[in-house]
């Protein structure tokens, strides 16, 4: 008896096994007539600002400079002004795009400083009347403690190998001038 009933449960299996794959729809595969592209065009465009927008030299020109220190912060104060040429500002202004700026201090003078870099500053919104137009940005760059007043004198009159770097997104620096204030003074 439980050899009949073993056949039967292997004959329903079979059949189950055999109804099942002959119910699966085939799909007939075709080869597509179209040309494989030769080149892939990139579509990814960066939206912020990334460099390609200053193709000379003079787009982003620093026109003037001050050092200051301020005492009551025990900060060393650096005013900027500064244009842009007509393919960045162009950019900026209808991409809607902001633009922030630091500056890093010498290699030799890192030791009076408290951190190498200034605050990010936020750049100032660009206008559209007048080409000429220059942009003012300040930035402050905290002292250590132990710094004396003829030491601050001494920064206070070292103006080289300052840099500037202007970026939309802080991992893509778009424009870095190295020695930033040489030939301005």
């Amino acid at each position: 008896m439980y050899r009949n009933n073993f056949k039967i449960i292997l004959l329903l299996m079979v059949l189950l096994l055999v109804t099942a794959c002959t119910q699966r729809e085939v799909v007939p595969r075709t080869i597509s007539e179209q040309p494989v592209p030769e080149k892939i065009v990139e579509t990814n465009q960066k939206d912020y600002i990334t460099g390609k927008e200053f193709p000379n030299d003079d787009d982003f020109d620093v026109r003037d400079y001050n050092f200051l220190y301020d005492e009551k912060e025990n900060s060393i104060v650096i005013n900027i002004w500064y244009k842009f040429g007509q393919v960045p500002k162009r950019y900026i202004i209808d991409g809607q795009h902001s633009y922030y700026l630091y500056l890093t201090v010498p290699e030799d003078l890192n030791k009076y400083f408290k951190s190498p870099n200034s605050d990010v500053v936020k750049g100032e919104t660009l206008l559209e009347e007048d080409s000429s137009l220059e942009y003012q940005s300040e930035f402050k760059i905290p002292l250590k403690d132990h710094v004396s007043p003829k030491q601050i004198q001494t920064i206070l009159k070292q103006h080289q190998f300052y840099t500037i770097t202007l970026f939309e997104n802080p991992d893509a620096p778009a424009k870095k001038i190295i020695n930033v204030f040489e030939g301005l003074k």
